[in-house]
Formats: structure tokens, sequence, C-alpha cells
């Protein structure tokens, strides 16, 4: 094995001058993200916090991949920081991985190519602090690499990120050349990625597939297939179809990119819930067509370059939204008194085992039973009689009149469980 010298090094630096320029930018952000508190990121904390044995807190609905990254780079406030930037590297990685393929094919302008795939929308502010970044990594990875073992390996660490991937394995299949010893070997290395958590989920469920089950239960049938899409993502969703038919769409169908970004552009619109980082899959094929039409064309390269600084005032614009945390009941704290609450994850990081609010009609069961109640949406309230109700800006606070007390851990196996008294 070659040990790269100060030469390569240089080499490196300004062979992806571009690429790593921006990266700056995309990782500053990342960075200034990974201070602001939000549902999905404290999730991934504590389920990593469980695999390293603080075991306090769990969903085993959620993908194992970026709790294990918290769990890797050490438990602690510092987790979320540093699994974002963990991700946005393994991201970068992927990024010069498809830049060196594409490369090859085609002239590309690499200012273009970096710009549209660090800061574009959908991945500049809403990477969900690395989960979704790991995914679309190792996605790009698998679509570029050719050794068909490693590139299920390395799907299966896209999945294990984002369940929603698997829609993907489709992609991996060589449908004109059809070769049953590359298949098994594609699904082989796939099956091995995922056999550690395969056991895990039985050992601790009896059923191999039950975080999965429980996803789909949760995203799909309890939310159903359709809801509505914002104005932001209609914008998104219009620039990818423009770009899929700006120039040779013919062509530009047959790119494994491009027939990514159609099924996500599927899956979005067939989902039950749609955030605005489940258009990331459509990024690659974006950056690599339009980099290729600003060489082309330069009044594309500067139409383009007036787009992306519109999409990047957008960000700043989303980034300087006040998101404050909201404020946990002093008398939730003081306590030792079992709570439930819509927002019950935010509890965890003031030291409060909480749990998730049951459904209306067993709102006056745990009542009774000494559970307090916190609403935050106050659209889940109903009302309520005989207890001391509490109402602020923030939340409305239903105190039990007897404590039961607070559980030591909350392991939330069974979404289906959570509206049923227990």
């Amino acid at each position: 094995m070659k040990i790269p010298n100060k030469k390569d090094f240089f080499n490196f630096i300004l062979n992806y001058k571009w690429i790593l320029i921006i990266f700056v930018i995309f990782l500053i952000f990342q960075i200034y993200q990974s201070g602001i508190f939000f549902w999905d990121p404290l999730v991934y904390q504590l389920n990593g916090n469980w695999f390293c044995g603080e075991q306090v807190y769990f969903e085993f609905l959620r993908p194992p991949l970026p709790a294990a990254v918290h769990c890797l780079v050490g438990l602690g406030e510092n987790s979320i920081l540093l699994s974002n930037i963990v991700a946005s590297f393994v991201y970068l990685f992927a990024v010069i991985l498809l830049y060196k393929k594409e490369i090859k094919k085609r002239k590309i302008d690499q200012l273009i190519f970096a710009l549209f795939i660090f800061l574009i929308p959908q991945i500049l502010v809403f990477g969900n602090f690395g989960g979704d970044f790991f995914a679309l990594s190792f996605l790009i990875i698998a679509l570029t690499i050719k050794p068909s073992f490693l590139k299920g390996v390395v799907f299966g660490l896209a999945t294990l990120s984002r369940y929603n991937f698997l829609l993907y394995f489709i992609l991996l299949i060589n449908y004109k050349k059809f070769n049953i010893k590359e298949f098994a070997k594609v699904f082989g290395g796939f099956f091995i990625t995922w056999l550690p958590w395969l056991i895990y989920n039985y050992f601790n469920s009896g059923n191999f597939l039950f975080s999965v089950e429980e996803t789909i239960y949760l995203n799909l049938l309890l939310k159903g297939v359709l809801s509505s899409i914002e104005l932001n993502q209609i914008l998104l969703i219009s620039f990818f179809v423009v770009v899929l038919f700006l120039s040779d769409y013919k062509n530009n169908l047959k790119s494994i990119f491009a027939k990514a970004g159609i099924l996500a552009l599927v899956q979005f619109i067939l989902s039950g819930i749609k955030e605005t980082r489940f258009l990331n899959v459509f990024v690659p094929f974006q950056a690599i067509k339009i980099s290729e039409l600003s060489v082309l064309n330069k009044n594309y390269k500067i139409f383009f370059i007036f787009v992306i600084i519109l999409m990047f005032i957008y960000s700043l614009n989303f980034l300087s939204i006040n998101r404050p945390v909201q404020e946990i009941p002093q008398q939730v704290i003081d306590s030792n008194c079992r709570v439930m609450s819509d927002n019950w994850v935010y509890f965890y990081k003031f030291g409060i085992v909480a749990e998730p609010l049951p459904g209306p009609d067993s709102y006056y069961y745990f009542l009774d039973k000494g559970v307090s109640l916190v609403f935050y949406d106050k659209n889940n309230f109903s009302e309520i009689g005989d207890f001391n109700l509490i109402e602020t800006n923030d939340y409305i606070l239903v105190l039990s009149t007897v404590c039961a007390s607070r559980p030591n851990k909350y392991e939330l196996l069974v979404w289906r469980g959570n509206n049923q008294q227990d």
C-alpha cells in the first residue's frame, strides 16, 4: 500500500479544490445546526446511549446506524455534533467518488457540481443531523462502485440508516445482463450487513424484522399514503423535473441517479410523511446534469449560479427562524411522578423519563393512575375536569391528584400499544 506523500496531498487539494472549498461552507452549516434542538437527533443520541449501555430510553422503530455512530463517537452532549461531522465527511467521500466516476464520462464544471451537491436546500438545511447523509452517501457509493459484494455491503449501510432506501435495491440489479452469481454476491453483502440487526431484533422482540414492521406501521399504515405538499417542496420537485427534461431527456432517463430521483419522487408523493429531506435523492443527478450543461453553455452556468444563490438565501432565511426549546413545567422537574406528553422525548434532555401521550379516551385512566399529562400541541388537548390544570403559552399541564413513580427507563417497543391502557 502506497503511503501518500506531500505531493500527493497537494495534488489532491488542487484536483478537488472547489469541492473542498464548498464543503467547508456546508460543514459550517452542519455544525451550526447541531446546536439547534430537534427531535430526531435526540432520539438517535438516546438510542446510541442504549447501545453503549446507558439504557434509559430506546425506540425500536428507528434504524440502527445513526444511533450506532452516536455510540462510537462517545456518549454525552457532543455526540450529536460529532456524529453530524462524521456523516458530513462520509458525504464528502461519496461526492468525490461520484465526481471521479462522472468526470471520466463527460466534462463537468467542478464549481457548479460542488455548489449543487452541497448547498441545495434539502441537503444544506434538511439533512436531519447526519441520518439522511449516511443513507444518501452510502447509496451514492453503492451505485458508483463495481464489486458486487461490496456494493451489497454499502447498500446495506444505506438501508440501516433509512429503511425507505430499501426501495432502491432494484437499481442494483442489471436487468439486461442478469447474472445470478453477481446478484447472489450483492444480496450476500446486503444480508451480512443486516444480520447483526436482525439477530438483535429477534432476541429483544421475537421478530427478526420488528423494527422495520414498526416503522412501516407508523409511517405508512397509521399515517396513510397521501398528505399535503408544501410550496418549497413543490418548487424543489419542479426544479428536478425541469433539469430532468432540460436537455437530452432520453439519455437523462437512462442515468442510474435519475432513476433514483424518480423513485424518490414516487415514494415522496405516496408517503403520509412529507419532509423536505426525503427529496435529497434528487441531488446527485441534478449536480451532474447542471455541471455538464454549464460546460457546454456559459449562459447556463450564469443562470444556475443565480439559481443557487437564490436557494442559498432561502436556506439562510430558514436557519434564521427562531426555534427555541419549549419550556418543561417546573412542577414536573421538581417531582418524581410519572408524566406523559406529546413531546416526551424533549424531557429526556432534562433527565426526566417521560412517556408518549395516550389517546384521548385514556386521559382519565392515566390521570387516575397518578400520571400527569403535558400538552404542547393544544389540538391534542380535550376538556378534563376534576384535575388541576396549568396553562402557559408553551403548554397545558394537567396534574394528577396522586403520584405514580416514574420509570427508570422507557423502551418504546410497540407503537401500536401507545394508545392502549397499561
